[in-house]
């Protein structure tokens, strides 16, 4: 259930590059993941007391598995545009149905495996009661983030101009 809250989160702040014609807003995008990374980069610091040196070590870490997230949730919206168009032709090809559907599961988990990868990472550095108290931390701060996101959207419903 938290790799779902986790991935879900990261969800919103995945990029694709994909479209042409949404490059403003996947700058918009870009720019709110880097926004809210570096907000739980400096919430991390803050809630564990991190020294320079081993902060410097965990953000490293999570930077590693954030790229690889942003990859990953790239290639499987590519994927399912592709599976899209081959589900939309007239008569899409059966093997190349298969083939797109096995390489989405694929990418799906190798996706769903970055958390565990990045909490076995953090054991370096976190002692097992950091690392529980590092799941908890993702888990509140996602939650938190989808919380302002809807209230900044419905916030930009509401005015009138």
């Amino acid at each position: 259930m938290k790799k779902i809250f986790y991935l879900g989160a990261l969800f919103l702040l995945a990029v694709t590059l994909a479209n042409p014609e949404a490059f403003a807003f996947n700058q918009k995008q870009t720019r709110l993941r880097e926004r809210l990374t570096t907000l739980r980069n400096w919430q991390l610091m803050e809630d564990f007391d991190l020294s320079p040196e081993k902060s410097q070590q965990v953000f490293t870490i999570l930077k590693k598995f954030d790229d690889q997230r942003v990859k990953l949730i790239r290639q499987r919206q590519n994927i399912l545009a592709e599976l899209r168009d081959a589900v939309a032709a007239p008569a899409p090809p059966n093997d190349g149905l298969e083939k797109l559907m096995l390489k989405l599961s694929k990418t799906s988990v190798k996706l769903a495996r970055i958390p565990e990868q990045e909490r076995q990472a953090l054991a370096e550095i976190f002692s097992p009661r950091e690392q529980a108290r590092y799941i908890l931390f993702v888990n509140d701060f996602a939650k938190d983030m989808r919380r302002v996101i809807k209230n900044k959207r419905k916030q930009g419903r509401n005015r009138r101009y």
